[in-house]
């Protein structure tokens, strides 16, 4: 009796050197059905691997998502940020323009003191001198 042809191995399928034909029509039968197993198993990898691919993508998607949605908030941030230096920075120039008038008023009005008191002395002195 033959063996099973899951039993056979690929060294006896193709070494078979024998006239019968119709052994030979069953060696080509098998070796076509380990091809059509070996294509099925072959295309069930292949599928496999495109699904692994496509995960794969939906993943780096996902992150490039996240990183667009962070970049974005950072971008928010910096522009507050902006504003922020922006308007800190006219308040500074503000308060110096003021710091200036300020101090150039206290200029003013330490001049005219002292010409008061210079004025003061000399009709004190001018009053001195008469006695």
């Amino acid at each position: 009796m033959a063996k099973d042809w899951k039993e056979l191995t690929t060294d006896e399928l193709l070494n078979f050197n024998g006239p019968e034909t119709a052994e030979i029509a069953r060696f080509e039968r098998i070796m076509q059905q380990r091809t059509a197993e070996s294509l099925r198993e072959f295309q069930s990898e292949l599928s496999n691997t495109a699904n692994h691919i496509n995960q794969s993508t939906d993943r780096i998607v996902g992150v490039g998502n996240r990183l667009i949605k962070t970049i974005e908030a950072q971008g928010e941030a910096q522009k507050k940020h902006q504003r922020s230096i922006v308007w800190l920075t006219v308040v500074i120039a503000v308060a110096t323009v003021a710091y200036v008038i300020i101090t150039w008023f206290s200029v003013q009005t330490m001049q005219e003191a002292n010409d008061i008191q210079r004025k003061s002395a000399n009709i004190e002195r001018s009053g001195n001198t008469k006695t």
